[in-house]
């Protein structure tokens, strides 16, 4: 968490919430999104979703 924080420039609280409630602002997920080289889409699809 703590390399995906410093790549995003995203608080580690901010990870942690998101991960914990489940939404964030779009920015922040633009910047997640970005740092990890996906698009929003592959990031905010639901993981049972993918399968089908």
């Amino acid at each position: 968490m703590r390399a995906l924080s410093e790549l995003s420039n995203v608080p580690q609280r901010t990870i942690e919430d998101i991960e914990r409630f489940n939404r964030c602002k779009v920015d922040t997920a633009i910047k997640l999104a970005d740092a990890l080289e996906v698009t929003l889409d592959e990031l905010c699809r639901d993981k049972e979703i993918k399968g089908e």
